[in-house]
């Protein structure tokens, strides 16, 4: 499956603001997320996965899931051992 530069952009521009909108959801509440998984993602359609991998001594591990939606592009991301505070991608 291929995927142009455009749509990738648009993919990491997605995962940045889901990264923003999880941090800021973890800072106003204790309790879990009220959305699931399956809810954000459909259920078929192309789509790519990511592995992420740890690096050096790092044990940060995950799978990024992307799937296109008619002319946009939906990322998900389920991310192990990251330490609380600012990332960048």
């Amino acid at each position: 499956m291929r995927f142009s530069v455009a749509a990738a952009c648009r993919a990491l521009a997605g995962l940045w603001w889901l990264g923003c909108v999880t941090v800021l959801a973890s800072c106003s509440t204790t309790s879990g997320p009220t959305w699931t998984f399956a809810d954000i993602m459909p259920k078929s359609g192309p789509g790519a996965v990511a592995r992420l991998s740890p690096k050096n001594s790092s044990s940060v591990r995950g799978t990024l899931t992307f799937v296109q939606r008619g002319d946009k592009v939906v990322v998900a991301a389920v991310i192990h051992d990251l330490t609380p505070g600012p990332h960048s991608m």
